[in-house]
């Protein structure tokens, strides 16, 4: 019975994600968008408690949430029509697989699995990813929208949040333990944010540069709050592997303008 329940709440989720994301690409209309949200929230409050255990539905709730979201926002401004088309293969992908690994672990234990932390992980890194080039649109469409407070508290919140999420899944204690550190990010990534967007880059280019920083960053956070603490040694090698990447990126891969 787990294991039909197993396959089948994935299915599920993947075909109403499918189902939201080509109406908004067919129908960008305000009336899609909010009901097929509201289908989507329907669907999803109904199979979480299908593909999870009690203790692990609000990370489910949160993670299947944030990531229709992100992918909606990013859709949304997306300039290209090829964008948008391979934002509907990969939502559908992303949200089936969420539902299908919370299943997953709910048969075997925990998140303990690293391919199940790893999944997520990687899941909420593009989400990340997706706001902030959401939010750097935002300043590229209505010239300025930088200056607003709102925005950045939005971007560098976001980042904060995530980061609490994250580091859930390696330690075994409640949000309220790490809020400190989450704020922490919070401030660096709100100087970031505003400096970044100063460059001369593509929305994309600067929301992908920002949630590097940002991954790097939430890294040797989650590192610190190890009892291990962070092997500069092996670090320093990282670091500097990412800084000349972060170069490469920019020199060859980057479109400025």
């Amino acid at each position: 019975m787990h294991a039909i329940r197993k396959q089948t709440v994935g299915i599920l989720m993947g075909i109403v994600s499918a189902a939201l994301f080509i109406s908004l690409y067919l129908w960008p209309m305000w009336w899609v968008l909010v009901l097929g949200v509201i289908i989507f929230g329907i669907a999803l409050f109904a199979v979480a408690p299908l593909a999870s255990k009690e203790e692990e539905r609000t990370a489910l709730y949160a993670l299947g949430g944030a990531t229709a979201i992100a992918n909606i926002l990013l859709m949304m401004v997306a300039d290209q029509p090829y964008m948008q088309r391979a934002i509907i293969p990969l939502a559908v992908v992303m949200e089936s697989g969420i539902f299908s690994w919370f299943s997953a672990a709910g048969a075997s234990g925990s998140f303990e699995r690293k391919s199940l932390r790893r999944f997520m992980v990687s899941c909420w890194s593009w989400n990340v990813f997706a706001v902030l080039a959401a939010l750097f649109a935002f300043d590229v469409f209505f010239l300025g929208a930088f200056w607003s407070l709102p925005l950045l508290l939005i971007g560098s919140g976001v980042c904060a949040w995530v980061c609490i999420q994250i580091w859930q899944y390696y330690y075994a204690v409640k949000a309220s333990q790490l809020t400190m550190w989450g704020v922490v990010v919070g401030v660096v990534m709100f100087e970031l944010i505003w400096s970044i967007h100063l460059l001369p880059l593509d929305y994309m280019a600067l929301g992908f540069l920002s949630a590097w920083i940002w991954y790097v960053l939430q890294l040797f956070v989650r590192f610190h709050l190890s009892g291990k603490g962070i092997d500069w040694k092996k670090q320093l090698v990282f670091l500097g592997a990412n800084a000349v990447l972060f170069a490469f990126f920019l020199i060859y891969f980057v479109r400025w303008v």
